[in-house]
C-alpha cells in the first residue's frame, strides 16, 4: 500500500470514529473488514488487502455521513436518538449475528447450538 493510501485509511478510521463515537476501535475494524470483498468471516483479517480495507472505509464513511443528524445538538438528545441513525448501517449479517457474534468474529463455538440427530 502506498504511503498516501495508508495515510488516507488512517484518516478515514479517525473520521469514522468522529462520526460514530460509540463504536470501539475493535468493533470498527471488524465492521470494516466485513465490508470488504474478503470478509473476516470467510478469511482471517490478516489476509485482507489494504486496498480492500481502504475501499470499505471510504464506502462506510459515506454511509455514516448520509445518516448523520442534521438538526439540533445530538449531544442533547437521548442515547436512543443519537444511535437511531445507525439503524440499517450494516446489512447482510446472519440472522443470529447478535446472539452469536463471538462465533462470527472470533470463531468460538456457537452458544445456542443444538446437536443434530443422526
Amino acid at each position: 500500500m502506498a504511503r498516501s493510501d495508508r495515510d488516507e485509511l488512517l484518516g478515514l478510521i479517525t473520521r469514522i470514529g468522529e462520526l460514530a463515537p460509540d463504536f470501539r476501535l475493535g468493533q470498527l475494524i471488524a465492521l470494516l473488514t466485513d465490508r470488504t470483498e474478503t470478509p473476516y468471516t470467510a478469511s482471517p483479517i490478516a489476509d485482507i488487502e489494504d486496498v480492500e480495507l481502504l475501499a470499505a472505509a471510504r464506502e462506510f464513511e459515506g454511509v455514516l455521513e448520509a445518516r448523520q443528524p442534521t438538526d439540533g445538538d445530538p449531544s442533547a438528545s437521548t442515547l436512543r436518538d443519537r444511535m437511531q441513525w445507525m439503524v440499517g448501517a450494516v446489512s447482510d449479517l446472519p440472522a443470529d449475528f447478535s446472539a452469536e457474534h463471538d462465533h462470527y468474529i472470533h470463531g468460538t463455538l456457537r452458544r445456542n447450538s443444538t446437536p443434530t440427530a443422526p
